[in-house]
């Protein structure tokens, strides 16, 4: 029978997947071999929620108990290596861009809504919360691959992150939409703002201190 919780849990795999994903072609792209792949696929599928229980107080973190997502993480990142996989994901220009958007509309709704169940309604929180799942995966894979971690750079991140938290609540309170509602609507809207920056290569404001 199918419940919220089963929802969620379900979304959890699918978005710890996706950002395996991700994770794991930064890796390649880095000249890792096996298993330093196999760690940035894990790292990003799980590091969004680690950040989002330590914030909250959840010890030990929900990976350390639940072994299922390092263990999807671990999965889809090994499946890169087949070279047919490969030869698509990289080939197919939007494939990661999606998988990320995936990703990170997943753990951003994932994490306001447990920031809501354990505290309420604090709104701040739990866009505060969302936006940490939804991008500490992803800092972490950049942080390790020695880059300037993207949601400080490029393609509208953190703040269609910002947006999908705003949808996500304002679906629910607003709206009155039911959860799984809400978030459906939330990752629409975290899909086509990723994607609409991805195609027109937007970006917000950068501050040209260039000297001549």
């Amino acid at each position: 029978m199918f419940t919220i919780t089963n929802g969620i849990f379900a979304m959890q795999i699918i978005g710890a997947a996706a950002f395996a994903l991700t994770g794991a072609i930064v890796g390649i792209r880095n000249n890792l071999d096996v298993f330093g792949v196999c760690i940035m696929g894990i790292t990003t599928a799980v590091g969004g929620g680690v950040v989002r229980d330590v914030i909250l107080g959840q010890f030990p973190p929900e990976m350390f108990i639940n072994p299922i997502y390092a263990l999807i993480g671990l999965g889809a990142s090994l499946v890169i290596f087949i070279p047919s996989v490969r030869t698509f994901i990289q080939g197919e220009g939007y494939f990661i861009t999606v998988c990320d958007a995936i990703g990170l509309g997943i753990f951003t709704v994932v994490g306001a809504e447990k920031a809501l169940e354990l505290y309420g309604d604090n709104y701040f929180l739990a866009i505060f919360v969302g936006v940490m799942t939804g991008v500490g995966g992803g800092l972490l894979r950049d942080i390790f691959s020695r880059e300037v971690p993207i949601v400080f750079r490029k393609n509208i991140y953190a703040t269609a992150s910002i947006a999908c938290g705003l949808t996500y609540i304002s679906s629910m309170r607003l709206m009155e939409a039911s959860t799984v509602q809400a978030m459906i609507i939330s990752m629409g809207t975290i899909i086509f703002i990723r994607l609409i920056a991805h195609i027109y290569d937007l970006n917000l404001p950068k501050v040209n201190d260039e000297k001549e």
